[in-house]
């Protein structure tokens, strides 16, 4: 429990501000939450089609990746990245997966809608 802590506290100093510090968290947080949902996606695909590592790795780097901007006081890239990063990197798996199909599905498109309604309220 002390690792997630450390992690979820990475980028936040003594001297920063209440505010400053609840921003630093949050996004830490939601960073996280974005790394399991990635995790949850790509096993779900697992069971059904395979392993895709790429795709899994590529999404543990992009969402873990405003933990670090943090960590180097670069909050306000960090925020922006973790804005649009979630957006692009399934639209990005979105569109990989469509060439890979032999049919497209209505059921493709309103999970795409909904992960994109859900990630956008963040």
């Amino acid at each position: 429990m002390t690792v997630f802590k450390h992690i979820i506290r990475s980028g936040v100093s003594d001297s920063d501000d209440h505010l400053k510090a609840r921003g630093v968290i949050l996004s830490n947080y939601i960073s996280l939450i974005l790394c399991t949902s990635v995790l949850l996606l790509f096993v779900t695909r697992w069971l059904q089609h395979g392993i895709f590592l790429d795709s899994l790795i590529a999404g543990f780097l992009l969402f873990l990746s405003p933990i670090v901007f943090n960590r180097f006081a670069q909050t306000t890239l960090s925020r922006l990245y973790l804005c649009y990063m979630p957006v692009g990197f399934l639209w990005a798996v979105f569109i990989s997966n469509l060439g890979d199909s032999t049919a497209v599905e209505v059921s493709m498109y309103d999970g795409l809608r909904l992960f994109l309604l859900a990630v956008s309220f963040i």
